[in-house]
């Protein structure tokens, strides 16, 4: 399956969609195999979410998402303005 960069979400965006803090989220992963994308390279914040997977694996396993959280690709289809929507990808 390919996965589209700008259907990718931060583990901030996850935590706004779920309203739950980080350390959930880690447990989420180790625990209840919430689905990640482990990105290569030495930086702490390597670990990216693809929105469709993440929502499949909410409804999956009963949680509630309390906040839509857009991608990359959903602001710009929007028309919302972003002053560089490819380092987002990289943040």
């Amino acid at each position: 399956m390919k996965i589209d960069p700008e259907d990718m979400l931060t583990i901030k965006d996850v935590m706004k969609m779920f309203g739950v803090g980080q350390m959930t989220i880690w447990k989420w992963r180790n625990i209840h195999e919430m689905p990640d994308i482990l990105i290569p390279g030495n930086n702490r914040n390597n670990v990216r979410f693809d929105k469709p997977s993440i929502l499949k694996w909410a409804r999956k396993n009963g949680k509630p998402v309390v906040e839509d959280v857009p991608t990359i690709k959903e602001k710009l289809a929007a028309g919302s303005p972003t002053k560089n929507p490819r380092k987002a990808l990289h943040t």
